[in-house]
């Protein structure tokens, strides 16, 4: 590294010799402490960080840009390339579309050759998601199960894949929307709340329930890939000033955000 070059961070200061760094799951370094939870992150004009858990970018992407590199887009690498698996024809539910997480999920599967079935709960949302050109793009009403859509939609086959960052509140809709020998990623909701399940209805679709909550060295440096390609677009809606932080609380709290809200020095 040289003085004034562009970096992006890990998420977790890693200690790169644990049974954890050495198996490549640096964000679950036993002893790694979180940027931004118990180290100083987003909010501090300047951090130090190991040059391990630091990765070169490239000028041609803004540092606006460059700060959604790890999370939310490193942290959908991960999930849909490691975890679930994707693969070029599959069909994928995202739900959560205008969020964070899941506006950057969508154009990863997109740019996996996945098809793509986007949902949101925010009209104002509906068109932004359109103008992506990725997929179908559906707003969820009142008293119609998405689940009904997705079934609809594959002639009852169901989604191969099915990206959950809302969390309990669209469990059973996840469970429904799975097709068989499925994959469900629930991630995103990190507060945690009790939810229900039909055992029987998951058990006889033999699918899979896994959580997914951070990202790897090499899933932000995919990330960088597909930013510097132009497979995925880093969506940020708005960019605050420090002095602003409570506003950018409100934009995110009141779900007007598309996208990430960015704060910058």
């Amino acid at each position: 590294f040289s003085l004034g070059e562009q970096v992006v961070t890990t998420l977790t200061s890693s200690c790169g010799h644990c049974e954890m760094c050495l198996k490549g799951s640096e964000y679950r370094c036993i002893i790694g402490q979180g940027f931004g939870h118990i180290l100083d992150g987003g909010f501090t004009e300047f951090i130090a960080a190991y040059a391990r858990n630091v990765l070169s970018v490239s000028s041609t992407i803004p540092v606006v840009q460059a700060s959604l590199l790890g999370c939310p887009i490193g942290v959908t690498v991960k999930a849909l390339y490691d975890l679930a698996e994707i693969k070029y024809g599959q069909t994928i539910v995202v739900f959560g579309a205008g969020g964070g997480l899941g506006v950057h999920a969508l154009q990863v599967a997109a740019s996996a050759g996945a098809n793509v079935l986007s949902f949101t709960t925010s009209p104002h949302k509906l068109k932004e998601l359109e103008a992506l050109d990725i997929g179908q793009v559906f707003l969820s009403e009142e008293g119609i199960d998405p689940s009904e859509l997705v079934q609809a939609f594959t002639e009852d086959r169901g989604a191969d894949i099915v990206f959950n960052p809302v969390g309990s509140a669209l469990f059973h809709s996840s469970v429904s929307s799975v097709a068989l020998f499925g994959k469900i990623l629930v991630l995103g909701e990190v507060v945690g709340a009790h939810t229900s399940i039909n055992v029987t209805e998951f058990m006889f679709r033999d699918a899979a329930l896994i959580g997914s909550t951070g990202a790897d060295l090499v899933n932000i440096e995919k990330a960088i890939e597909l930013v510097e390609a132009g497979s995925v677009k880093p969506i940020i809606s708005s960019i605050l000033g420090f002095d602003e932080l409570l506003e950018a609380y409100s934009l995110v709290k009141s779900r007007q955000s598309f996208g990430r809200v960015v704060l910058q020095p």
